[in-house]
């Protein structure tokens, strides 16, 4: 709560430098500028906004204890940028992210060979791939032992509800447009994402 309250408080800050910054650029123009030279100003202002807010992005990320959470957010906004709409039939990314998780790893691996373009739809695809197909192979092994070692059965069934929770979790974080890594899981994911093998 405090790290968001500190980052509205910087882009408040920030706000406030642009609008005083356009302000005296509107005061330049207006006391002796043409027609053309007022034109130029003005995109050279728009410009150097979009400039300052990039650099105030970077020294927001490279503060304090909460790095994770900054990156996150970091992403969360690259992600906003990329746009809504996927290759996938042109579903929006939140419903192709929802797509991933709803047939398990099936439809993760589907929506991964599909979509080549939205690191959005391919990180919750990926992610979905990674925490099903895992959570299918460790617990059918367990479920195995389990004919041999009574006690694996109720670590068995903690595991399918544990998997039940995350299917559920991921589908509704997607859906959302949120970008949700779950815990290992999703940094497993981002670096396979990363490493361009995939």
């Amino acid at each position: 709560m405090l790290e968001n309250k500190e980052s509205k408080v910087k882009e408040e800050e920030i706000a406030e430098e642009k609008k005083g910054e356009s302000e005296k650029k509107e005061e330049e123009v207006e006391e002796g500028a043409g027609e053309g030279e007022k034109e130029e100003k003005a995109e050279e202002g728009e410009e150097g906004k979009e400039k300052k807010e990039e650099e105030g992005e970077k020294e927001e990320g490279g503060e304090g204890e909460g790095e994770g959470k900054e990156e996150v957010e970091r992403e969360e906004k690259r992600v906003e940028k990329e746009g809504d709409e996927t290759s996938i039939f042109g579903l929006d990314k939140n419903i192709a992210a929802l797509i991933a998780y709803a047939g398990m790893f099936f439809t993760g691996i589907l929506v991964l060979i599909l979509e080549r373009k939205n690191k959005f739809v391919r990180f919750h695809a990926m992610q979905s791939v990674v925490i099903f197909l895992s959570g299918v192979i460790i617990l059918s092994i367990l479920g195995w032992l389990a004919w041999l070692i009574w006690p694996l059965h109720i670590i068995v069934w903690l595991g399918g509800l544990l998997l039940v929770m995350a299917w559920l979790v991921g589908m509704l974080k997607a859906y959302t447009g949120e970008y949700f890594k779950f815990p290992v899981v999703g940094d497993i994911a981002e670096n396979l994402l990363k490493s361009g093998k995939i």
